[in-house]
């Protein structure tokens, strides 16, 4: 199933050319304008982010049940998306923002592989739910004169969600081994083993 693409957490080439010689005795860096946008882009993505799960939870709660059982299938899956999207939103989003601007890792070993796996799942969830929806539309257009037949259903509906969370299970797993704390110049990050070797290599 289709998966977006998730940014590593790695030490910038740019952190270094932000750095002068009284910077580096003092601890602190101008970041470039580049991360600067970036930042602020994921500052006002949070915002609206957590404007819109608001009112995603709320129209979950006025919602009225219905004997569609299209209706039910197409809300359980929009769950599962609004789980992977309150991830990347509440996880993802804030860890880079405080990242960029500390180009630092503060919480240790285990919390990088545990960090990693948890967005990397959320993403390939993301992802498996889109599917699933498009799936759903269409057999929904596919076998539109069976809607009105209570529990008329052209497949398991918990089935496809097991898979699709399984899968997104397993494609995360191994962040839990190739991520690690990397120290580069004194400066701890959260970044896989092949980076390592590079940065071994320099």
């Amino acid at each position: 199933m289709a998966t977006a693409a998730e940014p590593l957490l790695t030490v910038p080439s740019t952190l270094t050319d932000n750095y002068s010689a009284t910077d580096e005795m003092e601890g602190v860096y101008s970041l470039n304008p580049a991360y600067q946008l970036e930042r602020a882009l994921y500052g006002i993505a949070i915002i609206l982010g957590l404007i819109a799960s608001i009112y995603t939870i709320r129209k979950f709660r006025r919602c009225c049940k219905k004997n569609l059982d299209v209706a039910a299938r197409l809300l359980s899956y929009k769950i599962s998306l609004s789980v992977a999207d309150a991830l990347i939103l509440f996880v993802y989003a804030p860890t880079q923002l405080f990242w960029i601007t500390t180009f630092w890792w503060y919480g240790g070993d285990l919390l990088c592989r545990v960090y990693k796996f948890t967005v990397t799942f959320a993403f390939h969830l993301t992802g498996n739910m889109q599917v699933l929806i498009a799936f759903d539309r269409l057999i929904t257009m596919t076998r539109i004169n069976k809607l009105h037949v209570k529990g008329t259903t052209d497949y398991n509906t918990r089935l496809f969600l097991s898979i699709a969370w399984i899968l997104a299970l397993l494609c995360s797993f191994p962040q839990l081994i190739i991520f690690k704390i990397v120290v580069y110049n004194d400066n701890p990050q959260c970044s896989s083993i092949w980076n390592e070797y590079t940065l071994m290599d320099e």
